[in-house]
């Protein structure tokens, strides 16, 4: 990115564009969209379980926490393709953020575009870390992921199989 951040520290990291619509990103880039919207973020799904945080007028906002490290309940699941669905049908950018931007928010954005027949959920999720290198899904998010998508291998070696890393 040619802007700079926000709110900078020896941490951090901005949202990465997935799509020319589509962004994930971390716990700061949700938070620090009080401050400035150099993208035009029009929507955010928060999948964090952090505290809440000052929020944008015009943005629209759906929080579905659940934890890092456990299958993701599949209500929660369901709320997070809703409201992505919804963004995307009206074409607004948008961010998914967890807290750090390295498991949750990964695995929701790539389940998404599987959802939305933009790309298989194994080549989006290479996408994604193709373009935001750090990512490391917890093997448990991406299990029950790959369940709840009805994607057989069910665990952590379907990506392994395919991934680049």
């Amino acid at each position: 990115m040619s802007q700079p951040p926000i709110i900078a520290g020896e941490f951090y990291l901005p949202p990465t564009e997935v799509t020319p619509i589509l962004f994930v990103g971390g716990y700061i880039n949700g938070a620090e969209l009080a401050l400035a919207n150099p993208l035009d973020i029009r929507a955010v799904l928060n999948v964090s379980t952090e505290q809440p945080y000052a929020k944008r007028p015009g943005v629209n906002y759906c929080e579905v926490p659940f934890d890092d490290g456990r299958s993701v309940p599949e209500q929660a699941f369901n709320r997070c393709m809703e409201f992505l669905m919804f963004q995307y049908e009206t074409g607004l950018k948008t961010l998914v953020h967890c807290a750090a931007g390295v498991s949750r928010s990964p695995c929701v954005a790539a389940a998404f575009l599987h959802v939305s027949d933009q790309m298989p959920f194994d080549a989006a999720l290479n996408h994604i870390e193709w373009r935001r290198p750090t990512i490391r899904p917890h093997p448990d998010i991406l299990t029950s992921v790959r369940k709840l998508l009805k994607i057989w291998p069910y665990g952590p070696e379907g990506l392994e199989a395919t991934s680049h890393s």
